[in-house]
């Protein structure tokens, strides 16, 4: 297993925690999201209504296992707890590729890798670009008179899902993007 320093994790988006003489860093579940390309959306009630880890289908059980995951650092070591075995090496692997995107470039300084920026930038930029090119077509159905249901309907999501698109609060994920590109007015 690699050695970690907190500052690493930290900036990749990790929390600092302190009492006593323990000293860790948390990998909280947003951040986990995040790192692992994990779009997931939500029932009302709170329950998983669907899940895709980089674009591919999952199920849900699968994912509350995944957020369910505890990674922290401590003594230099980063500690998985409660993964399931077959993703532990994902999400090391996932925390390595944001470490390195966010380490300094030789001659270069770190004063702009900060929680959301590199890590943000080297995620996916092809996949960030379809997204916003989903969102500017949700724009422009908007514009064009379509309303939420019908836009919904066309889809094939929820409202509440177009909202928050249309609102910045998610990004559709790669599905949902090509689906949205397609429509035509």
């Amino acid at each position: 297993m690699s050695t970690y320093t907190a500052e690493q994790i930290i900036r990749i988006g990790g929390k600092e925690w302190r009492k006593g003489d323990r000293h860790r860093v948390y990998i909280n579940r947003h951040v986990l999201q995040r790192l692992l390309g994990l779009e997931i959306q939500y029932y009302h009630t709170g329950n998983i209504r669907h899940a895709e880890l980089r674009g591919q289908h999952i199920s849900n059980s699968e994912a509350r296992r995944i957020l369910g995951s505890e990674i922290f650092w401590e003594d230099g070591e980063l500690h998985i707890l409660t993964a399931s075995h077959w993703h532990r090496q994902d999400i090391i692997d996932a925390i390595n590729a944001a470490i390195a995107a966010t380490e300094p470039q030789q001659g270069g300084d770190a004063s702009d890798a900060t929680e959301h920026g590199p890590v943000e930038q080297a995620a996916a930029p092809q996949q960030t670009a379809t997204a916003e090119m989903a969102i500017s077509r949700l724009v422009s159905l908007r514009q064009a008179g379509r309303t939420a249901r019908e836009i919904a309907a066309m889809i094939g999501c929820a409202v509440s899902t177009v909202y928050r698109w249309l609102r910045g609060q998610h990004r559709p994920s790669a599905r949902y993007a090509a689906i949205i590109t397609a429509i035509t007015a």
